[in-house]
Parts: structure tokens; sequence; C-alpha cells
């Protein structure tokens, strides 16, 4: 639905714009060994939806979501029947 200030003229620009128009280039990310409980406090506490991962060379390899969350916490709950392992 249009609201009363747009115009169609208006909504094609928007549409033809690219990604980098509206993407930023700075963001928060964790890097791949940071610990999961600086990631809880994260999408927790500063309200982010996900987070992206990255290796130290700074390349993207992963994104932490609400799911992948509730994933790990089920692992580690007592009474599941998953066990967690420290891996070196």
């Amino acid at each position: 639905m249009l609201k009363a200030y747009e115009t169609k003229s208006t909504i094609d620009k928007d549409i033809s714009n690219k990604v980098k128009d509206f993407m930023k280039d700075k963001f928060d990310y964790v890097n791949e060994n940071t610990n999961m409980l600086e990631v809880l406090d994260k999408m927790s506490n500063r309200g982010f939806k996900s987070i992206p991962v990255l290796n130290d060379e700074k390349d993207l390899v992963g994104l932490i979501t609400p799911t992948s969350l509730l994933t790990v916490i089920s692992e580690i709950t007592p009474g599941s029947d998953k066990e967690v392992v420290e891996i070196e």
C-alpha cells in the first residue's frame, strides 16, 4: 500500500537502487573463536537479530541466528541426551 507521501516514481526509483546503496560496510561481528556467552550477550542485551561470523582473515564463514543459539542451548541443557565435548 502506498503511503500518502509516496509516489509511484519514488518507489520505482528505490527499487532500481543497488544493494550497495543500502548496505553498511561497518558492522558488528564475531570471530569464529568467540565465546558463546559474548554472542548471547550481543543478541539478547543489544538486540541483534543475527551476527555474522568472520575468520581471522575477515572472511565470512557463517551467521549466528536465534535458531542456532537455541540449538546450542538445547545441546548443553542438563537432561538432554547430548554431551558437550571440548575440542582442541
